[in-house]
């Protein structure tokens, strides 16, 4: 049947990152000296074929009269491969040096063949006998001719510089001392008893001393004495890269009070269910600072693509995902950028939000909002803010907003009669009646008489009194 048919061995093991290579030839394979001429790299012996690595291999090509082509060039094995085929194919960019000189035929393929034979007063006879050496065969670029002048000339000229030892070579790197204060965070934690006691691999007690191992490493060791951070030690091979969280000691670490800055947490993913809205990564450092003469930032409202920041003394707002640039002439072009929060474009006129945020109500494209530090009223829309209490009613927020006192300013829409709807609550007052001391007078010609208190009446001569307590808060809505 057709195909090729691979078994491995119930014993055999695999290396990550383990390949296959099939080098697949003819059967009967044809080399018709009519049509080309041929040169044979004389194999090593079967048993020293092996190229070792620093093994060096000079190769030079001489063709001519039908054509011309001369070629050398010396090679240094990177690693440890079977034979020179397993050389050409898998050390590290050597088939492209090849392949860049010695271009394929459309016609007739590549120009480079591996075959097993026997070489003997300059003449190589392909056996394929797999104790026989392995030879390189190279094909000329020029074609036989029916006359002898034209005929192709071929020399090669080869020398193997092979390595005597078999030991593998180990290069040492200089350790360089990291003097930074970084460690990193390994998995599995260790409890401390009541006594204060270390617990681990060997508990703590007040003769032994506590033991623990870390399941940590940061290369690959072969039982030699030699490690390495690549796995099988191969040049180009995945390597190993230390991911754990790294954490390091802060000494001048204090609270910081960041009142004017913005920042933001990480993505919940929908199609994942990853939620990352609780993950606020400080090593990001992804921080907008606003500039912290307009007082803290006191409320921020989403509006389209953008965000609107309103401080004590400036409203601003937040380009997301975008940043403007700007021209000679002051215009601006917005354009896309990467940065989460981009450019912090104020508007004009020095208007805010102090104490009362739930003045603050979005409707549509335009947001109302009270300024009581400046007793106004004002709507944020497309054309920048609008102080709409200076429409009749100036001196009296004015004066309300001013005034001395706390104040609880709420703010609302009613879409039906479209209307800002704004309520200013004043300060609770408390009332007490006054406390009189009433007093009795006795006649002993009249009946028994009492005087009237607050709470009851009573025959008996007494005294009483009652106080009740009140509170009272003022309320005015205002509509506009």
């Amino acid at each position: 049947a057709d195909g090729i048919e691979v078994n491995f061995a119930l014993a055999s093991t695999h290396d990550l990152n383990d390949k296959w290579t099939l080098n697949l030839k003819p059967e009967n394979p044809h080399y018709d000296p009519d049509d080309f001429g041929y040169v044979a790299v004389e194999g090593l012996p079967k048993d020293k074929e092996q190229i070792r690595p620093g093994t060096i291999i000079n190769i030079e090509y001489d063709e001519w009269d039908d054509e011309v082509q001369f070629w050398t060039y010396q090679f240094t094995s990177d690693g440890s491969f079977q034979n020179i085929e397993e050389w050409f194919h898998e050390s590290t960019g050597t088939k492209s040096i090849f392949n860049s000189d010695f271009v394929e035929n459309s016609a007739y393929g590549g120009r480079i063949f591996f075959e097993r034979g026997t070489h003997s007063n300059g003449l190589t006879t392909i056996t394929r006998n797999v104790n026989d050496p392995m030879h390189m065969i190279f094909r000329s670029f020029g074609d036989q001719a029916s006359y002898y002048d034209d005929l192709v000339k071929l020399t090669i000229k080869t020398k193997f510089i092979v390595r005597s030892s078999k030991d593998e070579l180990c290069f040492e790197t200089k350790p360089v001392e990291d003097t930074s204060s970084l460690f990193y965070e390994v998995p599995f934690t260790w409890d401390i008893t009541s006594q204060g006691y270390h617990s681990g691999n060997i508990n703590q007690d007040n003769t032994t001393a506590a033991s623990i191992t870390i399941p940590f490493h940061n290369a690959w060791g072969w039982g030699n004495c030699v490690e390495s951070f690549k796995i099988r030690d191969l040049f180009n091979s995945p390597s190993f890269v230390l991911e754990n969280r790294p954490l390091t000691d802060i000494s001048d670490y204090r609270k910081s009070f960041r009142t004017s800055s913005l920042t933001y947490s990480g993505v919940y993913e929908q199609s994942t269910k990853v939620n990352g809205l609780n993950d606020f990564n400080l090593a990001e450092v992804n921080y907008k600072d606003l500039d912290d003469k307009y007082g803290d930032v006191n409320k921020i409202i989403p509006r389209d693509t953008d965000l609107i920041i309103f401080q004590e003394n400036r409203v601003s707002r937040v380009l997301l995902n975008k940043n403007v640039l700007y021209n000679a002439d002051g215009s601006g072009n917005v354009a896309s950028a990467s940065d989460i929060l981009g450019t912090v474009i104020a508007y004009a006129g020095e208007y805010g939000v102090t104490k009362n945020q739930f003045s603050v109500i979005l409707w549509g494209t335009r947001i109302y909002f009270v300024d009581e530090r400046r007793g106004s009223v004002c709507r944020l829309s497309r054309d920048g803010i609008e102080q709409i209490s200076d429409f009749g009613m100036n001196d009296w927020f004015r004066d309300r907003l001013k005034s001395e006192g706390s104040k609880r300013i709420i703010g609302g829409y009613d879409p039906h009669t479209r209307e800002f709807v704004l309520s200013l609550q004043e300060t609770l007052s408390e009332w007490r009646p006054d406390l009189v001391e009433c007093e009795i007078i006795y006649d002993d010609d009249a009946p028994p008489t009492s005087t009237t208190s607050t709470s009851s009446t009573t025959l008996e001569p007494t005294t009483s009194t009652t106080t009740e307590q009140f509170t009272t808060s003022t309320t005015t809505d205002f509509f506009f």
